[in-house]
């Protein structure tokens, strides 16, 4: 009986699709008898292209606050028009362009929600896991991502929502597929197709339009405007996506003219190190390392930082004004090594302090314990000149283990054992630049691996808090305490060296930076205890005492507030060296800007700006540098 019922519920739902797909505005080709029909069918199959475009846009809206932005900013897209038109119309050209490929609108579904929809979720565990946007650069990245995510542990379960809005996908594929079967012919297909083809062009200007981005599509009411990422988020996700693309494909700073900026370079000249001065520098980059005991922070047991607090006291620090937060190291890394502010994705031989090194004869290394495909090092380390560079597989594979990745073997035997090598081969001269891996994220929040539990404590704050603070001031600890064996090998060398180290960012801790709320931190940067709570580290210089004999420094004080991009003409001030042309050109911006950054620039008198509150002077030496570094990328020294 159950089985008859069955077979007749099954027999009339058929009976149902048979009927429906026998009325006219499902079927395949348009009407043959009145225009009206015709009319309607085919304002009814275009616009199931157009409602199914909207719907995978506000899917991709739905994606574009992530997990700890409230959803007012989600609600504030649609008081906008501005955002919507912008984010919606990309998906609804897609469908078009699609449709006129295949002939299929639950194909075209298929392909513009898997595209728009999986860049959308990788935007969204960015949010989540670093409180970073996904910019057009990093799509060259997304691979190598996905590949250190997944090994370092991060949750990538998904969440309700990603969950509803691939759901939603598939229904209004199965949507287009049962109600949508009108194929066009041939040159019907293909003036679909063409059309967003065309479009996109003049497009272009309205997606890349500076007063647009920052003035016509304003949804701020539940962000602050001068942190980057909210004000990214606050914009949806297709549309900022594809606004980066002007950043991306580095259009010429404005008032760019070639001829001029070569004119002004061309005043200064490369100055060599005298041969009695040559002494061997070591960089050392330290990940996610920070001072949170400079920073205020209560509740910090003084152990943690009590080596590093002496080789401050001890030597010539300063604080380092970076332009990442969380993640994203090769930004402090390549501005150290390049001398720019602004970096791109590097595909050939490019101009930078390595290659300086070169022409004076220096043997050029350094190591970083992790994988040669992360961030392409392999191939960028070669661009910028180094002549060896020790990574996972060319060095560390055959002793290859967790160990090595710890601050006890890199900093305490692998730098300094490299150094001793290139001094029994004859290779001095030497330069080494050397990024650590041991601070790295997440830190764990619900056990001890460090073992030292009484290293942070705060009444009120969650358990899990408790751990990852634990567990990041454990790494500092350790950290500091290796660093100062490193040190004590430097300084007992007869042969001058100087140690430069800094760390590339602040620590990624949390989701939505709720750890950093719930120790107190400001981090509004539009203030500028926010700005420097968010965006600054610091950079030690050590000279052991022949360094310092052959310099004529003694390597003490508090030294400049500066960034990466000027951290190296700070090491050289202090040695005395006048360094490359490009080098002495960017100390006469330094006259005027002691650190720069995306959202604004520290003095030398020590006074934070917005960029939008920049003097004329100020904006014009700023722009300068923008045209400086544009022309530099381009014009490649040999």
């Amino acid at each position: 009986m159950t089985d008859n019922k069955l077979k007749l519920a099954l027999t009339k739902v058929l009976r149902c699709f048979a009927k429906m797909y026998s009325f006219w505005l499902f079927d395949k080709s348009a009407p043959s008898q009145s225009k009206g029909k015709k009319v309607v069918f085919y304002i009814y199959n275009y616009c199931l292209l157009i409602f199914v475009g909207i719907v995978i846009g506000i899917s991709s809206l739905l994606l574009a606050t992530g997990t700890s932005y409230p959803k007012e900013i989600f609600y504030g897209y649609f008081s906008n028009p501005w955002i919507l038109f912008l984010n919606l119309l990309p998906p609804v050209m897609m469908m078009f362009l699609f449709y006129g490929i295949s002939g299929r609108g639950w194909i075209s579904c298929l392909l513009t929600g898997n595209i728009t929809l999986l860049f959308s979720l990788a935007q969204y565990y960015l949010l989540k896991l670093r409180d970073d946007t996904l910019l057009f650069s990093d799509v060259a990245y997304l691979k190598e991502a996905i590949k250190i995510s997944s090994k370092e542990g991060y949750d990538f379960t998904p969440g309700a929502g990603v969950i509803f809005v691939f759901s939603l996908m598939i229904v209004m594929s199965l949507l287009l597929f049962l109600f949508q079967r009108y194929k066009p012919r041939l040159i019907p297909r293909l003036c679909l197709a063409i059309v967003p083809i065309v479009c996109v062009f003049p497009l272009k200007y309205l997606y890349f339009s500076e007063e647009i981005y920052q003035n016509k599509t304003r949804n701020e009411e539940h962000i602050n405007r001068f942190i980057p990422t909210e004000f990214y988020v606050s914009k949806g996700f297709v549309y900022p996506f594809l606004n980066s693309i002007r950043h991306s494909l580095n259009i010429k700073p404005s008032g760019y003219d070639e001829s001029e900026v070569e004119a002004m370079l061309a005043k200064y000249k490369d100055a060599d190190i005298p041969e009695d001065e040559k002494i061997t520098v070591i960089g050392l980059m330290l990940e996610g390392f920070a001072d949170f005991e400079s920073k205020g922070v209560e509740g910090i047991h003084p152990d943690v930082y009590s080596c590093y607090r002496t080789l401050k006291q001890e030597n010539y620090s300063g604080k380092l004004v970076t332009n990442i937060f969380g993640g994203n190291t090769i930004e402090s890394e390549r501005a150290f090594l390049t001398g720019d502010s602004v970096l791109e994705n590097y595909r050939h031989s490019t101009n930078s302090y390595v290659r300086y090194f070169n022409s004076q004869g220096y043997y050029t290394d350094g190591g970083h314990p992790s994988e040669s495909w992360f961030y392409n090092r392999r191939y960028v380390n070669e661009y910028l000149g180094f002549d060896n560079y020790r990574l996972k597989e060319n060095y560390f594979l055959d002793k290859y283990d967790e160990l090595m990745r710890l601050d006890s073997h890199f900093l305490t035997e692998d730098i300094f054992l490299n150094y001793e090598n290139a001094k029994k081969n004859g290779n001095m001269p030497y330069f080494s630049f050397n990024v650590s891996y041991q601070g790295h994220a997440p830190y764990s929040s619900d056990k001890y691996d460090w073992g030292w539990e009484a290293l942070f404590e705060k009444d009120g704050m969650p358990e899990s808090s408790k751990y990852v603070l634990r567990n990041y001031f454990g790494s500092v600890k350790d950290t500091g305490w290796r660093l100062s064996q490193l040190v004590d090998k430097i300084k007992a060398e007869k042969d001058p060296i100087v140690l430069v180290v800094f760390g590339d960012h602040m620590p990624y801790l949390s989701d939505g930076n709720t750890i950093y709320n719930e120790i107190g931190m400001n981090l509004d940067v539009s203030t500028k205890e926010g700005f420097m709570n968010y965006y600054s580290t610091e950079y030690v210089i050590v000279a052991n005492d022949a360094a310092k004999q052959v310099s004529g420094n003694d390597f003490t004080g508090e030294g400049p507030t500066t960034s990466p991009c000027f951290l190296m003409n700070v090491l050289f001030d202090e040695l005395g060296w006048k360094g490359s042309a490009y080098m002495q050109y960017t100390n006469h911006v330094r006259e005027k800007i002691s650190a720069i950054n995306s959202v604004g620039i520290i003095d030398n008198e020590g006074n934070f700006i917005l960029n939008s509150e920049l003097s004329d002077e100020q904006y014009d030496i700023v722009n300068e540098y923008l045209c400086a570094q544009y022309y530099r990328k381009r014009n490649f020294e040999g």
